[in-house]
């Protein structure tokens, strides 16, 4: 037999969503084959206006899901094999910096500073300017894959898993050609685009030899196997061994490369760093003067501004992907409770991150400004003088994280549910990604291990309990009528802090790119004062010589532990045998415990060190709801 059902929604607001509301629209098909097996197909979208980062954008997304799974049981066999495939468009109009954006760190001259931010924005002299054309993206991809795995029942307690998925990687491409490609090589022979002719040398496009669509090479040959077995070492039915390991690999998101089309000559950004004219003309002594608005549509002889920055991806980009193994043991205790103990590790390999590959070179004594101490430029001046910043996608990133778990359950029986459970785990990475090309780049980038430290979703310890008691008053009396029907849900969350990054706040390396850390000269980082806002010890710390990188690492340092209790409490009155009237109250950190967020980190701040925020207090809300 076939059947074929279509189900839609679809909901827009063109009065102006809030920050980041997003509204669906879907359309789902499910298809029962002639040969029994199933189909499903969807079409997904959401629409937004407004972003909480990009000032004023206009997003659309939509998606195409068709899959197809089959299963065939024969003998000791559970064989399982599929078919996946999406396809996503990503489009969106942001405005981004097209107004500009002044950046205030105290500083206002290489290797000068004023030493304090807020002074400097009053006076009205900034560290840099940067200013870009609107930011477009049509973003289209597709996600293919292939699978097959075996169930196989070796014994009656011991059961083998093994499967095989094809994850090919096919690069997303921006519909109407957009982005761009640098490269060293095509640098030093002097070559230039043929697609714009005017592009600086080394800068290529979709159209000139050798460079994809994509502007990244695809991977076919992306094999992930997996493996696991399952035994019960007593045959009883009351424990569980568990062992897996498998390879799982990432997909490119839509949103990654969106910065791609901020490059000259579509969405051009310019960085100009301490420029004279300060907010009357940031753009004074800009050679052919202010840039924008930049000519609709662009000529190919378009003229390529002077330290433009770029963000492009390297021609060969490896998937990220994650190896990943655990083995747990689990044990009924009695008939109604469940105890296990399970130990969780991963590596992953290729996280990518940005790198500026074009970063400033301190010149001892020099006063030039970053832009005449890059690379490009000192290698020849008169070609270099087109790049600032060049950030390139990098994929060496690596983590390790290693984690143990330990849980019991209750299942819902006399009245009450409860699962508490508690996880020991530290988690080691380079970088951590951001979902943006150039949301996270290394302190020094000719020194990746520096960068080396907790993950910063790193808490080291958490506990988690939940529980669910039900009133055990039932039936038509007094009592049971006043007693019954009541039930009471509380949460209860307690984690360590995250990880924090301690910054010198301002460029002491010189590199144009802002993330140095500084020396630790010893002594407990932590004060110990009775006025637990001020968190971290100035003193510990100071910044190091001009031109260097300090000794201290990436998040050494954590935030304040949080502790929060919430919980539900309800109450249901059987009105007739078709209404149920239920009255629920819920409170949110009902016992009001102040949870303080990190404290300011840059040590050019005068807040370094103490809390300034927190989470939210109690909030309480209640609800009348009828049942029929």
């Amino acid at each position: 037999m076939n059947s074929f059902h279509v189900t839609g929604t679809r909901r827009r607001d063109d009065r102006g969503a809030p920050p980041n509301d997003i509204n669906p629209a879907a359309i789902g098909v499910n298809i029962f084959s002639p040969v029994g097996n199933f189909i499903q197909a969807s079409v997904s979208g959401y629409f937004s206006v407004g972003c909480g980062t990009c000032a004023n954008a206009h997003f659309n997304v939509n998606s195409i899901h068709i899959s197809d799974d089959v299963d065939y049981i024969h003998g000791r066999h559970q064989i399982a094999f599929g078919v996946d495939y999406i396809r996503d468009q990503f489009n969106s109009i942001n405005i981004w910096n097209s107004n500009g954006n002044f950046s205030f760190n105290g500083q206002y001259a290489s290797g000068k500073t004023i030493g304090d931010s807020l002074a400097a924005f009053m006076l009205g002299t900034m560290n840099s300017f940067t200013q870009s054309a609107n930011l477009e993206n049509a973003t289209r991809g597709a996600i293919f894959a292939l699978y097959v795995q075996d169930t196989i029942k070796l014994k009656r307690n011991l059961t083998l898993n093994a499967g095989l998925r094809w994850d090919p990687t096919l690069a997303p491409y921006d519909n109407y050609d957009r982005g761009d490609s640098f490269s060293f090589a095509a640098f030093n022979a002097g070559t230039r685009s043929s697609v714009y002719t005017n592009a600086p040398a080394g800068l290529l496009f979709y159209g000139d030899p050798g460079i994809p669509r994509g502007f990244q090479h695809p991977h076919y040959f992306n094999l992930s196997p997996r493996l696991g077995l399952v035994w019960d070492p007593s045959g009883s039915g009351k424990q569980t061994i568990r062992v897996s390991s498998a390879i799982l690999r990432d997909t490119e998101e839509m949103f990654y490369n969106e910065r791609q089309t901020t490059n000259a000559p579509y969405g051009t950004s310019i960085d100009q760093p301490f420029p004279a004219g300060g907010f009357t003309n940031p753009w004074l002594g800009y050679a052919g003067g202010a840039p924008f608005p930049l000519p609709s549509p662009l000529p190919r002889d378009f003229r390529f501004p002077n330290a433009g920055v770029y963000v492009d991806l390297p021609l060969y980009l490896q998937p990220t992907y994650m190896l990943q193994w655990n083995i747990s043991y689990q044990r009924q205790v009695t008939p109604n409770w469940l105890a296990s103990i399970s130990y969780l590790g991963n590596k992953t390999t290729h996280i990518w991150a940005g790198e500026d590959i074009n970063p400033a070179v301190y010149i001892p004594g020099s006063s030039a400004s970053p832009n005449l101490r890059r690379p490009l430029y000192l290698q020849n001046p008169a070609l270099g003088i087109a790049y600032s910043s060049i950030t390139r996608s990098d994929q060496n990133g690596n983590s390790h994280y290693n984690g143990l778990l330990l849980s019991l359950q209750h299942r819902f029986s006399r009245g009450f549910t409860l699962l508490t459970n508690y996880t020991y785990s530290h988690c080691i990475s380079d970088v951590d990604f951001t979902g943006e090309l150039a949301g996270s780049q290394y302190m020094n980038p000719y020194n990746r291990a520096m960068d080396r430290g907790s993950c910063n979703f790193d808490p080291r310890h958490q506990s988690n309990t939940s529980l669910i008691v039900s009133s055990p008053w039932k039936g038509q009396g007094v009592v049971n009528r006043v007693l019954g029907g009541w039930q009471f849900a509380p949460i209860v969350s307690i984690h360590s802090g995250l990880p924090i990054n301690i910054t010198d706040g301002v460029d002491i390396s010189l590199d144009g790119i802002n993330l140095d850390r500084p020396n630790y000269i010893g002594g407990n980082p932590y004060l110990s004062a009775t006025d637990p806002r001020y968190y971290v010890n100035r003193t510990a710390f100071v910044v190091q010589p001009s031109g260097t990188f300090g000794n201290f690492g990436r998040d050494v340092v954590t935030a304040p532990p949080s502790v929060n209790f919430d919980f539900a409490l309800s109450r249901n009155f059987q009105l007739r045998e078709r209404y149920r009237f239920e009255a629920r109250a819920e409170a949110f950190n009902a016992i009001n415990h102040t949870n303080f967020n990190g404290p300011a980190t840059g040590l050019n701040s005068s807040n370094f060190g103490v809390i300034t925020s927190a989470g939210d207090p109690r909030i309480l809300q209640f609800a009348l709801k009828l049942h029929f």
